[in-house]
């Protein structure tokens, strides 16, 4: 944290950076991917530039669990941050513009392969963990935005005793309710 009162942006740096290698690692499997067309030629090519992509798409897939794991870690910070800090979230808004980069290449790699050629690959476990991480840099992004906003405070006539018999008088319907389903 800096003395200003604002969490640094390490977290998102991080996972830049991981991203950046996550990115690397496919390029050698961009020209190979769309010159397979299916599942048997996949299977029974044994060659090296088959399990190049393999090898770069398992890769990319550590890597992107890894920048998820630090975003879900990133939201768990934020969320827990005192009052008085701010998380800048234009770092994460650039995580998930690049994640959303990388769907997209990841869609470009497999347009027009079947199914099974994806999942033979790996791309469709890669292309699951990457939106799992896009997921988390927007929950970063969004919980970011939040920090920097001062809540608006209402006023109201109603008094908090009002609002919990209100609240109360609903748990009691909904319990007996339930109650009235299971018999």
């Amino acid at each position: 944290m800096t003395s200003k009162g604002t969490i640094s942006w390490g977290m998102a740096g991080a996972a830049l950076g991981a991203l950046g290698l996550c990115l690397g690692s496919l390029e050698p499997a961009q020209a190979t991917a769309g010159n397979i067309s299916d599942v048997a030629k996949v299977q029974k090519t044994g060659t090296h530039e088959i399990a190049d992509v393999r090898s770069s798409v398992a890769a990319s897939i550590q890597r992107a669990r890894n920048i998820s794991r630090i975003l879900h870690q990133a939201m768990v910070d934020i969320a827990g941050k005192p009052e008085e800090y701010v998380v800048e979230a234009s770092d994460f808004t650039a995580v998930k513009e690049q994640l959303i980069e990388m769907e997209d290449i990841i869609d470009g790699l497999t347009r027009g392969a079947s199914a099974e050629v994806v999942a033979c690959l790996g791309y469709d476990t890669l292309r699951r963990v990457t939106a799992e991480a896009r997921s988390n840099a927007a929950g970063a992004e969004m919980l970011a935005w939040q920090s920097m906003k001062t809540p608006d405070v209402a006023e109201t006539d109603s008094n908090g005793e009002g609002l919990k018999a209100l609240a109360d008088r609903f748990e009691s319907e909904q319990k007996s309710r339930q109650h009235t389903w299971s018999v």
